[in-house]
């Protein structure tokens, strides 16, 4: 049984969730686990990082060692972020603490990605209608009655 497939199941995803991390299409996930398409570095690291750590070296067969291996078996690109973050000069503290845990997320760094590989006319497309969201929670909040506070006595 292919790896991915394994780790897959044994993390109960379905491989529309499983892709949905990814930020690929199902039918790609298909083709991962039948070795239809080779994985590429940045999706092994994803991978390493939705399945819990387990090493690059594991999901490719290599090692019978979940989480050791080569020099690859660590998340890396969660380090690599790391070191840019902690590199980066211009960022408020607030956006570095942001920025690490949205690394941390395996589900936000797929998506990320995804509107990384956006059009520029896209991406304004996608903060508007994340604008339009954020308006419609606050006007849904301010409808809720609000409860009676207690009054002392």
């Amino acid at each position: 049984m292919n790896r991915v497939s394994m780790l897959r199941k044994e993390a109960g995803l379905s491989q529309k969730e499983l892709a949905a991390r990814l930020g690929v299409q199902p039918s790609v996930v298909s083709k991962y686990e039948n070795g239809g398409i080779q994985l590429q570095e940045d999706t092994l690291r994803q991978l390493s990082i939705i399945f819990g750590g387990v090493s690059v070296d594991f999901i490719l067969g290599l090692s019978d060692d979940r989480k050791r291996g080569t020099s690859r078996s660590s998340p890396q690109i969660v380090w690599d972020a790391v070191a840019l973050v902690e590199g980066a000069n211009t960022l408020t503290e607030e956006n570095r603490a942001l920025l690490l845990d949205c690394i941390k997320d395996p589900e936000v760094l797929a998506l990320a990605g995804r509107f990384q590989r956006l059009s520029k006319k896209s991406k304004r497309r996608v903060v508007e209608y994340m604008d339009m969201l954020k308006l419609a929670d606050e006007a849904a909040k301010a409808e809720r009655p609000q409860e009676p506070r207690p009054t002392e006595e």
